[in-house]
């Protein structure tokens, strides 16, 4: 009887993560891949005071790795590695690179529609626009914002402040640039902590927020956030999807597949509403109290009738108001509220249609289906199975 021949025992990758210790969530994400689809043997480059790599990096023996890239430099030392690569921040972009990252442009107007759904009509964005996130932000937000006939001033946080009087200086430097600038504004900053310098500089300047100046940031560290003072909305990265789609393409080039023919960009989850922008840029008290109504109730099978309950208006007067206001009228304002939740319930649950359009404020599902093809050029099913497909395609 001949000996049965044993198994040889499975390769383990060594994977060397640089550079990940300040989200957690981004290593979430790759642990998850890895307990899916593993084992991977890790190594984690220990959190340096600077995100330059260290030149060791290119005898580095192993079979891939996950970082970040902050300018060509670094993109040239990852590169002289000879194992398959993934960037997770893009600082030196290069073809030879592939990079997984949030789709900064739709970060940028997811921020524009945040805003200007409260009524403002002048923006800002500040930010260091050199850098290739911060130029997509604010491209998707000058987008939005020309669509919507809106005033945009873009301020560069390039200059670098050195010494013990730095942060008041970078401050100073806001506060000069927001003083002159029409209100109510409404700022974009490219991340949380540039946004905590656009509040503090409104609080020198005595610009009170977020009565005269709404601030939004990018990245949703709740910590930063809920220390600024007021507590600061934010756009939602989706740093957990980014560290499993990271890990799943290292796993696919570490098996000999060919990268993809452009970035993997990954649509942020939404806003976090704070204090920072919890307001509406409207001069019309009455009208901002009938829309302020509207947020909370649309999806209650509201009209007319009950947003007149809420203010002193006729209804010729309140719909005259309305359309020199919003450029809408009051039911519009309504089905454009009830649009957006079902457009949340259809791509963030399982939900039957029915089931949709009741929550929504629809009367039945056919009204739903109506409204979305009349508005949307699309029917409900068609707008849930699009939304899984770029989920998956991310």
């Amino acid at each position: 009887m001949s000996k049965q021949r044993r198994a040889s025992p499975r390769k383990v990758p060594r994977v060397l993560l640089c550079y990940l210790e300040s989200n957690r969530s981004i290593l979430q994400g790759i642990a998850r891949f890895v307990r899916d689809f593993g084992p991977w043997s890790l190594c984690r480059m220990p959190a340096m005071r600077d995100d330059r790599m260290p030149q060791w990096l290119a005898g580095w023996q192993g079979d891939g790795i996950i970082g970040r890239t902050t300018d060509d430099a670094s993109a040239k030392l990852m590169r002289s590695t000879n194992v398959p690569l993934v960037d997770l921040r893009g600082g030196g972009r290069r073809h030879d690179i592939p990079l997984v990252h949030s789709d900064d442009v739709e970060v940028g107007r997811l921020a524009a529609e945040h805003l200007i759904d409260r009524g403002f009509k002048c923006f800002g964005f500040y930010g260091q626009t050199d850098s290739p996130w911060a130029h997509d932000r604010c491209e998707g937000f000058r987008a939005a914002i020309a669509a919507s006939g809106g005033e945009l001033f873009v301020f560069d946080g390039r200059a670098e402040f050195e010494g013990p009087h730095a942060w008041d200086q970078a401050e100073a430097q806001v506060q000069a640039w927001l003083e002159p600038l029409p209100k109510p504004l409404a700022v974009l900053a490219e991340n949380d902590d540039m946004a905590d310098r656009v509040l503090n500089a409104a609080r020198r300047a005595a610009i009170a927020v977020p009565d005269e100046l709404a601030v939004i940031g990018v990245n949703d560290d709740s910590a930063t956030c809920e220390i600024c003072d007021p507590p600061l909305s934010t756009v939602m990265r989706d740093f957990e999807h980014q560290g499993y789609l990271a890990a799943e393409l290292l796993h696919r080039l570490m098996n000999g597949q060919p990268p993809p023919a452009g970035p993997v960009l990954i649509r942020p989850l939404g806003v976090s509403t704070r204090q920072s922008t919890d307001v509406l840029a409207i001069d019309d008290p009455d009208i901002s109290a009938a829309i302020s109504f509207i947020r909370r109730h649309a999806c209650d099978g509201i009209g007319i009738d009950d947003v007149l309950k809420e203010v002193p208006l006729s209804r010729s007067v309140l719909q005259r108001r309305f359309r020199r206001v919003l450029g809408n009228t009051v039911n519009d304002t309504i089905i454009v509220q009830r649009i957006k939740r079902a457009q949340q319930l259809l791509s963030e649950t399982t939900l039957p249609l029915q089931e949709v359009a009741e929550i929504a404020g629809f009367q039945h599902q056919q009204y739903l289906g109506a409204v979305f093809r009349k508005r949307l050029g699309t029917t409900p099913s068609r707008y849930r199975k699009d939304k899984a497909t770029n989920r998956r395609a991310m």
